[in-house]
């Protein structure tokens, strides 16, 4: 996972999302915004466990292919969202 250069400008290790889960791999924050998506990653790659090269990439990440599942906003507009991003079986085999 690549975070862009606009927020935290780092590498993340890679974590391990078993089929039919769901995992929070990353958080991101900054005052004054609610980052989306495309604010905290400028690509997202997914690996198998016996494969060295991504087997999907997404590049751009965009908004719009998130669903906001949770959303804590005070007076101000800012606070906690939380998205989630679904990778199906279907993704991963039109990437092969």
């Amino acid at each position: 996972m690549i975070t862009s250069k606009r927020l935290s400008q780092h590498k993340d290790s890679s974590k391990t999302v078993i089929a039919n889960s769901r995992l929070e791999v990353f958080t991101d924050g900054d005052i004054g915004i609610n980052p989306a998506p495309e604010d905290s990653f400028s690509k997202l790659e997914f690996y198998t466990s016996t494969n060295d090269s991504a087997v999907l990439t997404i590049d751009p990440v965009l908004n719009e292919d998130w669903k906001v599942i949770e959303q804590d906003l005070g007076d101000s507009g800012f606070g906690l969202i939380t998205y989630e991003y679904t990778v199906t079986n279907t993704d991963l085999n039109q990437h092969k």
